[in-house]
């Protein structure tokens, strides 16, 4: 009997290009000396940082430009967990969902509607809400609890894995110690 070959496999090359990058920058229309509208960036130095380390001559480059107001960022969204997490820590026996579930019931509620005798919330997600409304959200959080925010600044260091799970703990120890206000 004679052994079959092996057919054989292809390959696929898919050209990637590595040094792809994109930022987002915020800034405002505002009127120049002549008169006419322009766009101020709120970060200058950050967008001639993203030119200057991204980018090379004769890149070609593309820009969106819109003029609704930016959504709460993913590094934003951690912020929440991690506040969360510590109210929790204050208050024993609630979860991060519960808590999400509170927010979601008293204090993101766009209408309420009554449907077959049933009382029905149609509530905002988080992952929608503008920058001024996750703000906004976060103080409330904060008044009706009576847990302060955490301190984002030693956070945004860099830092190394036993910094961060030292300044981690630190906070935890000291959250542990708070009584959340009875909602």
């Amino acid at each position: 009997m004679k052994k079959q070959k092996k057919p054989k496999e292809k390959k696929i090359k898919i050209k990637r290009n590595l040094n792809y990058e994109s930022q987002n920058f915020l800034g405002k229309v505002v009127v120049d000396p002549s008169g006419k509208k322009r766009i101020s960036l709120n970060s200058p130095p950050l967008y001639q940082t993203f030119i200057n380390n991204m980018c090379k001559i004769g890149d070609d480059i593309s820009m969106y430009v819109t003029n609704t107001k930016p959504k709460r960022s993913e590094r934003q969204n951690r912020y929440l967990h991690v506040y969360l997490s510590l109210i929790c820590l204050a208050n024993e026996g609630n979860t991060i969902e519960d808590l999400k579930d509170w927010i979601h019931q008293y204090h993101l509620v766009e209408k309420i509607s009554i449907i077959k005798g049933v009382e029905v919330k149609t509530c905002k997600s988080t992952a929608n809400l503008k920058i001024g409304e996750f703000c906004d959200m976060l103080a409330w959080v904060e008044k009706e609890t009576e847990i302060p925010l955490p301190d984002t600044e030693p956070f945004l260091k860099p830092l190394s894995w036993e910094e961060f799970n030292e300044l981690r703990e630190e906070q935890r120890r000291v959250y542990s110690k708070l009584v959340m206000k009875k909602i």
